[in-house]
């Protein structure tokens, strides 16, 4: 009976030992070897190299624009504790609701992004062919289109740049579609919505927004010259949007000052 439960305790031994060593056999397969952008692999892994190596540059591209209406430089704004925040909406007269500043508020950020987040791409393009000449590939390449678009819970960036790659054979990628997690476009969505509100009726009521959007925040600052800043925060992922509008003001000394 001793020798049996010796023989069973090594079996059992042996068996977690294989199940072990398959396990790292499986990690190495499904980890390649750490290298290039946060340790991905380009070679195995082009895609996700670009989306490691492009994540840092867009998060501050967006966070920039977010901070001033959507604009690097923006033209016709308020200037506030430094900050130089973009109208939306405006009207320069009294008891006049504003005019809308920016139409399609989503697609003018789509455009910005498509515009600013070209040369960080082709670094990004430049170090992945760096990373299959460095293996041995001989890489042919063109010159690289770039879009973006913001969806519901994501930032998109297409990149059609067709790449011919020879190592014994050859094969050609034509287009890298990059996704980044984001809650811009809800974000901006409520923007819309206020400043078309602005636009008709006056001062927006936001408190509905927040039935609908519960991890949304909604700050607003109304200032003495009757322009109010908004600022539209999801206070989960920390994104925030942040503009001005002036509509319906009334002269100093007026409306319950």
């Amino acid at each position: 009976m001793k020798n049996m439960n010796t023989k069973r305790g090594q079996v059992t031994i042996f068996i977690i030992l294989a199940l072990a060593l398959i396990a790292i056999i499986a990690l190495f397969f499904m980890y390649p070897q750490i290298k290039g952008v946060g340790g991905i692999d380009a070679i195995q892994n082009p895609k996700v190299y670009l989306e490691k190596c492009l994540e840092p540059s867009l998060t501050k591209l967006i966070t920039q624009l977010s901070a001033n209406g959507g604009d690097i430089v923006p033209q016709g704004f308020l200037e506030y504790n430094g900050q130089k925040i973009k109208y939306l909406c405006y009207t320069s007269e009294y008891y006049k609701t504003c005019t809308v500043q920016q139409p399609l508020i989503k697609d003018h950020f789509d455009d910005v992004i498509t515009s600013e987040i070209k040369n960080s791409v082709q670094n990004c393009m430049t170090n992945l062919i760096a990373e299959y000449e460095s293996k041995g590939w001989s890489v042919s390449s063109g010159e690289s289109k770039v879009s973006a678009e913001i969806v519901p819970n994501y930032v998109d960036i297409r990149i059609d740049s067709p790449m011919t790659l020879t190592k014994d054979t050859s094969r050609t990628i034509k287009t890298f579609d990059l996704s980044f997690m984001s809650n811009m476009y809800e974000i901006l969505y409520i923007a819309t919505s206020i400043v078309e509100f602005e636009s008709k009726l006056g001062d927006a009521e936001t408190t509905a927004y927040l039935n609908y959007y519960p991890n949304v925040r909604i700050k607003k600052n109304q200032l003495s010259d009757g322009s109010v800043i908004y600022n539209i925060e999801n206070v989960i992922t920390e994104e925030s949007f942040t503009f001005a509008s002036r509509s319906l003001p009334w002269p100093p000394g007026y409306g319950g000052e």
